[in-house]
């Protein structure tokens, strides 16, 4: 009855939606409950669903709709940027009843178990409502439910993470009882994640900056990685070789596949290999604060580097070969934006061992194989090589134990659990490329198949291929005319720091006499103009490049204030004065930021004159 007009709607406000739905008809494997509509005494319709000889019907047999609308009041939204999970779609009865009483900023996640009641709902029921729904995101079993972590991740972050409100569509924890245990996990996950990104945040914001410039210098002989990515055939196996204690057990096999493979260490991973007389195709770098210790500890070191551009200087000087630089910030992209070069950041995922995945899954590879990629304790052993991690450097209000490859619990570490649901996410979404666990130990990985590395050596190391020769040939992205525009914006960069400097120290004032106002007992509501002027300033600032490390050492400064900026109290005097009192701090975090920045800015400026 509405199937063609839904996908209509569909086709023109969620085209990739429609195409995947065209794609994927609903198979016989799909069929595996009942699905039908019945009339109720309202003359609306209630979605019945027969399972193993039930009958569940999902709405009232009286009035649907106003059930949904009760059914939606329990849940309220008391924060800015408020963030719905629901898992279940139904027949959009009770996602409209929540859609129709959310803000505009605030958003929808909906996970659908069951590709065969949504196509029910699509010729049964009206539902552009919530199809037109910018806000609503729909995931489908079957159809899309690989981009779940992705936007889970990427709505919900640590910001507006306790602004969070989960529902559940009414019969769905008994109909699919395996499937929503697995969306929960999800949903703690990235709650999980996000309490160790916030840490970060707090650790690494000014060095994230401090390095961002200082590391400029090794911007004018780099390589970009997708300037490599033209070179390296997708045929050809990578093996990344983690830090894990496993390592130890079968580095030795990686002689073997030397020249027949594309071999990454991680940092820490490069002191084990040098013990064992190997050296790897590309050592990857990450951490703004790693020493030049955890990398194999070797002054003027040649073996071609894989890093971010605000990864660790310790390391960056002093090493002494070839850069390829896979990850920055906003400002560093935009100098390849300026001087017309490829260029696109690759996320990292939070470890030197997943951005060597994420450059490897981005880039197209068709095999990879992971080795001491452990993400588990040893016993007492944390990483191969000299340096160890004692469990006690590690305390935790919890014991955090995993699956092993065999099947047992083993012990494993806040940060690593993050690794380990981080691999499974992104290898869920990679569907044509084999990932085999070659650790010989530690966590097993969903999504990949185990293999011992002697044998998928010998399966699939049999050709031929130099790596480090098709790097060493390769000229350095940028040339003596790119200097010259370079040097360019960084002049203009200096000069918007300080106009920022001057406009944040306005808004400081602004936001200084909103307080006044606040503690007096005046509505921030009636003072309209200077909320406004506040909000010019900030269009102007954020439409700077520099202002990207401005952000970068806010956050790291005030990671508390700018998350109790999201938080409401439902008190219009208390939320009032939260709001400005955090706004002032921030204004003068800011101020700080230019200060701290210009020095190396300067020194920046000076190596491209």
């Amino acid at each position: 009855m509405y199937y063609s007009k839904n996908m209509q709607v569909l086709r023109e406000y969620r085209h990739y939606l429609y195409e995947l739905l065209q794609k994927h008809p609903l198979a016989e494997e799909d069929m595996v409950i009942g699905v039908s509509s019945i009339e109720t005494r309202s003359q609306e319709m209630a979605l019945v669903i027969e399972k193993d000889g039930e009958n569940y019907r999902l709405n009232s047999k009286y009035y649907p709709l106003e059930e949904a609308k009760k059914w939606a009041e329990q849940y309220n939204a008391k924060n800015l940027d408020t963030v719905y999970t629901m898992f279940g779609f139904g027949n959009g009865i009770f996602v409209q009843g929540l859609t129709r009483k959310m803000a505009k900023d605030n958003k929808l996640i909906i996970f659908e178990p069951s590709l065969q009641i949504f196509l029910h709902a699509l010729h049964e029921y009206n539902l552009e409502e919530v199809i037109k729904n910018d806000n609503v995101m729909i995931i489908i079993q079957g159809i899309n439910e690989h981009e779940l972590p992705y936007i889970i991740s990427s709505t919900l972050t640590w910001m507006n993470l306790f602004s969070k409100v989960e529902c559940v569509q009414p019969g769905y924890k008994r109909l699919f009882p395996e499937l929503y245990l697995e969306f929960k996990g999800l949903l703690q996950d990235n709650t999980f994640n996000n309490v160790v990104s916030k840490n970060t945040y707090g650790l690494m914001g000014k060095p994230i900056v401090k390095n961002s410039l200082t590391n400029l210098i090794h911007f004018k002989d780099s390589i970009s990685i997708w300037e490599i990515e033209k070179k390296l055939p997708k045929d050809i196996p990578v093996i990344i070789a983690a830090a894990g204690p496993s390592l130890n057990k079968n580095i030795e096999v990686l002689k073997d596949a030397k020249g027949k493979s594309i071999i990454i260490a991680v940092d820490r991973a490069y002191e084990t290999f040098m013990a064992h007389d190997i050296e790897p195709d590309f050592v990857v770098v990450l951490d703004a604060l790693k020493q030049l210790k955890y990398c194999g500890n070797v002054k003027g070191f040649t073996v071609p580097l894989l890093c971010k551009l605000e990864a660790s200087p310790d390391i960056l000087d002093n090493h002494n070969g070839k850069k390829i630089i896979f990850g920055y910030e906003k400002f560093a992209s935009s100098i390849y934006n300026i001087t017309g070069k490829d260029y696109s950041n690759i996320p990292t995922g939070g470890s030197v061992a997943t951005a060597a995945f994420a450059i490897c899954a981005v880039l197209g590879f068709h095999r990879i194989i992971l080795i001491g990629n452990d993400m588990a304790y040893d016993g007492e052993q944390s990483h191969s090589g000299k340096i160890q991690e004692a469990i006690a450097d590690h305390p935790s209000s919890i014991d955090l134990f995993i699956e092993d490859i065999n099947g047992n619990n083993i012990k494993t570490r806040h940060d690593w659990y993050t690794f380990l649901r981080w691999f499974e996410a992104v290898i869920m979404q990679m569907k044509n490329t084999d990932v085999i666990n070659a650790t010989e130990g530690g966590a097993k990985v969903k999504g990949t198949r185990t293999m011992k590395l002697k044998e998928a050596v010998a399966q699939y190391c049999t050709a031929e291929f130099d790596a480090v020769k098709i790097v060493e040939e390769m000229e350095p992205s940028f040339n003596t005319t790119d200097y010259a525009t370079i040097h360019e914006y960084l002049i203009q960069a200096k000069s918007d720091l300080l106009e920022i400097k001057l406009l944040s120290q306005k808004a400081h004032k602004y936001s200084e006499n909103l307080t006044k106002l606040v503690e007096h007992g005046e509505a921030l509501s009636l003072h309209t103009k200077i909320m406004k002027n506040i909000t010019e300033i900030n269009s102007v600032i954020e439409a700077k490049t520099i202002f990207s490390l401005i952000n970068y050492y806010t956050m790291g400064e005030g990671t508390n204030k700018i998350g109790e900026l999201f938080f409401m109290t439902n008190n219009k005097k208390t939320d009032d004065f939260v709001t400005v009192k955090n706004m002032t701090v921030i204004y003068r975090i800011t101020e700080e930021a230019c200060d701290f920045i210009l020095p190396y800015l300067e020194e920046a400026i000076t190596y491209y004159v």
